[in-house]
């Protein structure tokens, strides 16, 4: 910088002295000037004020990030390390410069100290504590002291809760900041935040927040300490060490000074203390802060500004010359000089870097600010792209630094991640305000200056969202002046104190917004039922008129108006009996509680009664008597469904006109289950496993399967009888609809079990399963399902033998009726006690049926002959006693053959097997003639036995 023969001043003293109100008169009194300061936010700050005097035009600002350069600048407002060198200007200043003894930064601010002189006049502005240094190495400085305009006194420890307004809190850390705003936004009602890290346009509409009044509170980092003029009553220390780049430290007298003077502005006392965990300040350091009394600074941090470009070794060598001067001390090596000598390590920087000129560019491109905290060797990383950019191509390519800018530039997120995209853009502005480093100056400067602008924005909307409550700054300012709170009540259920949204009514209860803090909680709640108190018995008349169509359950067993929870379901005496318990507030009364109770009651009885119908008139039909009413007693107690097997003895002992008189009611009485078809509808269904869950007291409900499907994944982890009260019958990996087992059970009925039989199309069609699926499904009904493979048949024609067999449709039993049958509706000939087929028994086998592959053709075509096509299928034969599941027989001890289940029917020789009716109608069939023989072996020989003898 040129260097001037005017006058020098150092104007020293405490905080609150108008020292740089005092510089920026004395630099306008001159035609050019240039002021350094310490923060970006303060070079903005002195930047404003100094553009409202004399207007843009004349005024520029400098900083690492930003440049406003107009045409005919005349004051340069810049950050110390920004100082235009070599501009002749009129006056020069340095604030805050006891920063020379500051281990991060301290030697920029020694060398502005050593060589900054106007050409008229210099002044350096700080604290008292410099003055021998200042004397020392500026020979010929004038002192000018100034005198602080407002008194300052400690307070000792203070509560936040009892913090008075007008208040800031000083943390420092990010996290320590964060975390005290959320503190008093709770109690407080909300808080402004200023760090340095924040950008000047998110600081600025911090400050305007505590400025105009919205928050009485700030919480700040020690960046308030360093010239921000705010309207500061009292300073709260909430920690008293710090962080400072390489370690932690205690904080110094003259630092704690530095910060606390910001309490008291003008002619207003100020006050400072501490709080949270912060320990109470000694006597000897509270009487040095009150009395400006502080150490003065014995060494000064200097680094060699006289550097050498002729080699990359001879700069770092110049950097890390020493200095002979008692007064100052070599700095320890800054992050710039880390990153060069990381740079200077890689083979393909020391080729490139030769040369003056090279040197010089790597070290300016050494000297961009690590704005991210990342490490330093991803700095590095960085720094080496950009040399090889500007080396290379004598500039940074647009569209690589497109790229970098375009993933930054996003407003989602929260704080952390608007914060570090804001770090991040930094970089490319600090690169964009480089001269000659873009192709487009002027353009990449607008673009990184935009896309912070966009980032500021919302870190300021999410830091005020975060941080400020504006519900209850208003409702603790109307408690404080004991004003009546005014509630009211919308349309949607939406509470509103003094205008301020403080919760909604759900159902008949109050939910409170949560974003309430328990500080507030009483009395918003009390102020909000004022309003609410008349609205729950206008609201319960409502529901008490509303149609059944507004109310339903849930499957977890909850009951809702509209999307509103109302009540629950409990266990009632029965299972087809379920209580209610209603959702009501205790603030609504008893009335309004009594009255939603009687409304869900009379909802679920009527629910019940109409999907359930069929089975309370099978329970209240007074003409069923003896066996078959305790039969329609079990049918109800497990809610229309039974699977066979439990059952079975019941089912043997009913005679014919017991069973007649309960198929009247739809019961039918399948292979494997007893049910009643019209319960197996989605709607019945969905309400079984709700009372069937409430009878078994479960504390999750198991949800029913989806409508429409035939078969689904078996629930592994489901409760014993959920897939029976969901109307499905587990096979192993899958489980198959009860009614549409009992088609498949009849379709079996007519295969030969015995020799083996392979899947008809109707089979795969009714279950809606390829054959493999098919396969694994028999395998869980307890057949053995062999695989292989065959020449696939050429012929178009299906043999006649390949249509399915049907079942005799006058066949005297009533499992063989399908599903639909007017037999499954209406009373049939009742067919004798062996004809039943249990579930436990195999079907009857018919006829072999015949190969359904056709022959292949007795020649190739002509031309070269292809391989056969092959295709898969699948051979069934009973399983006997392997792979028992849900209604199957029980394994006798070392093996052998099953034992029938309970209820089963006697096999082939026993000694009380019924002789043969004659009076029954035989059946005729179309069928090849069936073999006479008979297998003993077959677990249902019995039944086969039975029909045999009726024909």
């Amino acid at each position: 910088m040129t260097q001037g023969n005017g006058r020098i001043a150092a104007v020293l003293g405490p905080t609150n002295t108008g020292k740089t109100h005092y510089a920026i008169e004395r630099m306008l009194a001159h035609r050019t000037g240039v002021i350094g300061l310490p923060l970006r936010l303060l070079a903005r700050e002195v930047y404003d004020k100094i553009v409202a005097l004399r207007g843009p035009s004349v005024v520029a600002l400098v900083t690492g990030e930003e440049r406003i350069v107009p045409p005919r600048a005349q004051y340069w407002v810049a950050t110390v390390e920004a100082m235009p060198q070599e501009i002749g200007a009129d006056f020069v200043a340095v604030d805050e410069i006891q920063l020379c003894a500051d281990p991060e930064r301290g030697h920029v601010f020694t060398d502005r100290l050593l060589h900054a002189r106007g050409l008229h006049e210099t002044l350096f502005l700080g604290a008292e504590t410099m003055r021998g240094a200042i004397a020392a190495l500026v020979p010929g400085a004038q002192f000018m002291r100034r005198e602080r305009f407002s008194a300052l006194s400690y307070t000792g420890s203070k509560k936040i809760s009892r913090m008075p307004p007008r208040a800031a809190v000083v943390g420092f850390s990010v996290e320590n900041v964060y975390a005290i705003a959320e503190v008093i936004r709770r109690q407080k009602g909300g808080a402004a935040v200023v760090m340095g890290a924040l950008s000047p346009r998110t600081r600025n509409a911090q400050v305007e927040l505590y400025q105009n009044g919205d928050v009485d509170y700030m919480v700040a980092t020690d960046a308030i300490g360093m010239g921000l003029n705010l309207d500061i009553d009292h300073v709260a220390f909430s920690g008293l060490s710090k962080f400072d780049g390489r370690r932690m430290r205690a904080l110094w007298p003259n630092e704690l000074a530095q910060i606390a003077g910001r309490a008291g502005r003008y002619t207003a006392p100020g006050t400072f203390g501490v709080t949270g965990e912060a320990p109470p300040l000694t006597d000897e350091v509270v009487g040095a802060i009150v009395e400006h009394r502080f150490a003065p600074v014995a060494k000064l941090q200097w680094r060699n500004s006289d550097l050498s470009f002729h080699t990359v070794e001879a700069l770092i060598a110049s950097l890390e010359a020493p200095t002979d001067d008692p007064w100052l001390i070599r700095t320890r090596e800054a992050d710039d000089l880390m990153a060069l000598k990381a740079l200077a390590a890689l083979p393909e920087i020391r080729d490139e870097a030769r040369g003056g000129a090279a040197v010089k560019l790597l070290w300016d491109v050494c000297r961009i600010p690590d704005f991210r905290g990342i490490s330093h060797a991803e700095h590095a990383g960085l720094l080496q792209a950009i040399f090889g950019f500007l080396h290379g191509a004598g500039r940074v390519p647009d569209d690589w630094l497109a790229k970098q800018i375009h993933r930054i530039d996003r407003t989602e997120g929260g704080i952390d991640a608007l914060s570090r995209r804001l770090a991040f853009i930094r970089t490319w502005t600090y690169v964009a305000q480089r001269p000659g480093w873009t192709g487009d100056e002027s353009h990449w400067r607008g673009e990184t200056r935009a896309v912070e602008d966009r980032l500021s924005d919302a870190l300021h909307g999410v830091l005020t969202q975060a941080f400020v409550d504006r519900r209850t700054s208003v409702l603790l300012r109307r408690l404080k002046q004991k004003e009546v709170l005014v509630a009211e009540v919308n349309e949607k259920g939406e509470v509103t104190v003094e205008g301020q949204f403080v919760g909604r009514i759900e159902g008949f209860r109050f939910r409170q917004d949560a974003s309430g803090s328990p500080d507030e909680a009483k009395t918003v709640r009390q102020a909000s039922e004022q309003a609410l108190a008349p609205h729950f018995h206008l609201r319960a008349d409502r529901f008490y008129n509303a149609p059944d169509t507004e109310i339903d359950f849930t499957e977890q067993g909850g009951l809702m108006w509209g999307d509103q929870a109302v009540g629950k379901l409990v266990a009632g005496p029965e299972p087809l009996k379920p209580q209610v318990h209603p959702f009501v507030d205790d603030e609504a009364g008893a009335e309004v509680a009594q009255k939603v109770a009687r409304r869900l009651q009379h909802f679920i009885d009527r629910k019940v009664a109409t999907l359930f119908e069929p089975l309370i008139a099978l329970g209240r039909d007074e003409a069923l008597s003896g066996l078959a009413r305790g039969f329609a007693f079990r049918m109800v107690e497990n809610l229309g469904v039974i699977a066979r097997s439990d059952v079975a003895s019941e089912v043997k002992e009913l005679d014919q006109d017991a069973r007649g008189s309960l198929r009247k009611h739809g019961i039918r009485f399948g292979q494997y289950t007893v049910f009643m078809p019209a319960l197996l509808k989605p709607a019945p269904t969905r309400l079984r496993l709700v009372l069937w869950a409430l009878a078994k007291g479960l504390d999750e409900f198991p949800e029913s399967p989806p409508p429409g499907l035939v078969t689904v994944p078996s629930a592994k982890d489901a409760p014993e009888g959920y897939h029976l009260m969901a109307g499905y019958r587990p096979a192993g990996e899958r489980a198959i609809r009860i009614d549409m087992l009992e088609r498949l059970a009849d379709m079996l009925r007519a295969e030969d079990s015995r020799g083996g039989f392979e899947a008809k199309a109707d089979m795969l069609s009714i279950t809606g399963m390829t054959l493999e699926q098919f396969a694994a499904l028999m395998d869980g009904l307890g057949y053995k399902a062999e695989r292989g493979e065959r020449e696939k048949a050429k012929s178009a024609e299906a043999p006649a033998a390949e249509a399915p067999v049907e079942a005799p449709a006058d066949l005297p039993t009533e499992d063989a009726a399908p599903e639909g049958s007017a037999e499954a509706e209406a009373p049939a000939p009742e067919a004798s006690v062996e004809g039943e087929t249990p579930a436990h028994e195999a079907p009857a086998e018919p006829a072999p049926a015949e190969d359904t592959t056709a022959e292949a053709p007795a020649a190739e075509a002509a031309g070269v002959p292809e391989g056969p096509e092959l295709e898969v299928f699948y051979t069934f034969t009973w399983g006997g006693n392997r792979a028992r599941r849900e209604g199957g027989g029980e394994r006798r001890k070392g093996g052998g053959k099953p034992k029938p289940a309970q209820g089963g029917k006697p096999r082939r020789g026993d000694k009380n097997k019924r002789p043969p009716r004659e009076d029954k109608p035989k059946t005729f069939s179309s069928r090849p003639e069936r073999k006479d023989r008979i297998d003993p072996d077959n677990p249902f020989a019995a039944a086969l036995m039975g029909l045999k003898t009726k024909e």
